[in-house]
């Protein structure tokens, strides 16, 4: 495990997106699965800006899914897909071949968690993913306490993650269930970002460098990866 520490949010965001630069370089059509959120936003627009210029393409590569609330779809504004096709798939001119999403609104939902897994299957697993962490320590939707051997799959939200989740949602109504690709999918990549911004998210921060790996805090079930680089601002440094 690595640990990357920048002064601003925004020097933290160019930090990642030249560590997803670097990983393209060396594996153009690699397999990217990118958390959504508010955190690695501005990520993403640093990579739409250095393909703009030249000096990344990610045209090449392929993205998958890392999580989608169940029920909701593109047209949900605060869903997964809306943020991720609006915030970076769409301006960055991605071919809409190369994208892989949940379908939160699918009739058969853990069917559709099948198929999402059988697509990383098929292109031998990911190979980076840039995980942001909750307020719980979960990633993804990879919930306190809750297990999987699927490499994706449908799971009851913590009441902490429904409640974050209201700022995402004009009405206050957090869906209670989401699908997601597993720590167990998460493990087989290559590589794995994790990436925290902010003071409030400090004490997570230190939980999570202090504990043993457990499923009580998804985040550490991830600190014995051989491929874990945690990168903070100044405000989330936890030491």
């Amino acid at each position: 495990m690595k640990i990357n520490v920048q002064a601003t949010p925004v020097e933290t965001a160019l930090a990642v997106a030249q560590a997803i630069i670097t990983h393209l370089d060396a594996r153009p059509d690699a397999l990217l699965c990118l958390a959504g959120g508010d955190t690695p936003m501005p990520v993403y627009r640093c990579l739409i800006e250095a393909h703009r210029a030249g000096e990344v393409d990610l045209h090449k590569a392929w993205y998958v899914a890392l999580d989608e609330w169940v029920g909701l779809g593109y047209e949900d504004e605060g869903s997964c897909k809306q943020m991720m096709y609006d915030g970076f798939y769409l301006p960055a001119g991605i071919p809409l071949e190369h994208i892989v999403f949940f379908d939160g609104k699918a009739a058969d939902i853990q069917a559709e968690a099948r198929r999402v897994a059988a697509f990383i299957e098929r292109q031998g697993g990911i190979t980076l993913a840039l995980l942001g962490i909750g307020m719980n320590g979960h990633i993804g939707f990879n919930e306190p306490g809750r297990r999987s051997d699927a490499i994706a799959a449908v799971v009851d939200l913590d009441e902490t993650t429904v409640s974050v989740g209201r700022k995402y949602f004009k009405d206050g109504n957090t869906p209670g269930q989401g699908v997601t690709v597993t720590v167990s999918g998460l493990t087989q990549a290559d590589e794995v970002l994790y990436m925290v911004t902010d003071a409030h998210k400090r004490a997570i921060v230190q939980r999570i460098l202090d504990s043993a790996p457990t499923p009580d805090i998804p985040a550490t079930m991830l600190k014995t990866h051989p491929d874990l680089t945690i990168f903070l601002d100044l405000a989330a440094r936890a030491y």
